[in-house]
């Protein structure tokens, strides 16, 4: 029963890990992308 809410957490510290290995490979800084309070969806190039 427990198992759901475990799957989520490895799920989130996966995508956690994916965004530094990235960092490190491209040796780049992290970059959030930018918030829109309007509703908008935006997009990263």
């Amino acid at each position: 029963e427990g198992r759901r809410h475990n799957a989520a957490l490895i799920c989130l510290s996966r995508r956690r890990i994916d965004v530094m290995f990235a960092m490190l490979r491209d040796r780049q800084p992290y970059r959030p992308r930018p918030f829109s309070t309007s509703g908008e969806v935006t997009l990263a190039a």
